[in-house]
């Protein structure tokens, strides 16, 4: 029994260092994309508040990221509030969890 766990054990260990070898390459594969993208690209939590930004973004928008991060994203639209928690609304309710939509920002 101790042989069969110590075989269940070097296999799981072996896995786990295979799945975090390609979840480190894909993380590297996103940020690459995400760094040198020419359009701006941010991740919103459900109440609009900017989580992240990329460089594009920095340099469309204007803003250092220390300026955006924790802010609500309509510091860089020329977009209503309203409009815009109608836009996340519909979102919710398609079932989506992100967009392409292309919308106007304030620089």
């Amino acid at each position: 029994a101790e042989e069969d766990l110590r075989i269940l054990n070097e296999t799981l260990e072996l896995q786990v260092a295979e799945r975090t070898q390609a979840l480190s390459a894909s993380e590297r594969r996103i940020r690459s994309i995400l760094e040198t993208a020419n359009d701006a690209i941010l991740t919103l939590d459900g109440d609009g508040i900017v989580q992240t930004v990329n460089p594009a973004g920095e340099r469309i928008f204007g803003y250092p990221p220390e300026e955006t991060i924790g802010q609500h994203v309509e510091k860089l639209l020329i977009m209503d509030r309203g409009e815009f928690t109608r836009l996340l609304s519909e979102m919710r309710e398609a079932g989506r969890r992100g967009s392409n939509r292309e919308i106007q920002g304030r620089h």
